[in-house]
């Protein structure tokens, strides 16, 4: 789900604000990336406010803002989740489950099934 708005928005960052259209934005513990977040107006980030001011791009439009605010939500989704499977609160840097295949690996049930 989240693959195609990550798609775009890199599509869309290449022209607004090439210099973090290749940022691997990885979430840890409970906070949403960093990059995400600053685009959505959730995290603040002197080290993006300053690359923006610097960039070579064309501004960043709404609707990159708009979908960083989905990637945030959906990392807010995954946090509660893992939280209810492992019925703890998550520690800073552990936790990130960001596929399918983490899911299963970590699944305490030992079923192999593909989700």
């Amino acid at each position: 789900m989240q693959s195609p708005i990550i798609n775009r928005a890199g599509q869309d960052l290449a022209w607004q604000f090439p210099e973090v259209a290749l940022v691997l934005a990885v979430r840890y513990g409970e906070n949403v990336p960093l990059l995400w977040g600053w685009l959505a107006g959730e995290r603040p980030s002197k080290k993006y406010d300053r690359l923006y001011v610097e960039s070579i791009g064309l501004g960043i439009q709404d609707s990159v803002r708009q979908h960083a605010a989905r990637l945030c939500s959906l990392q807010r989704e995954f946090v509660a989740i893992e939280q209810e499977l492992f019925d703890t609160p998550l520690p800073k840097g552990e936790g990130i489950l960001n596929s399918a295949t983490d899911l299963k690996a970590s699944c305490p049930c030992g079923n192999t099934q593909t989700f």
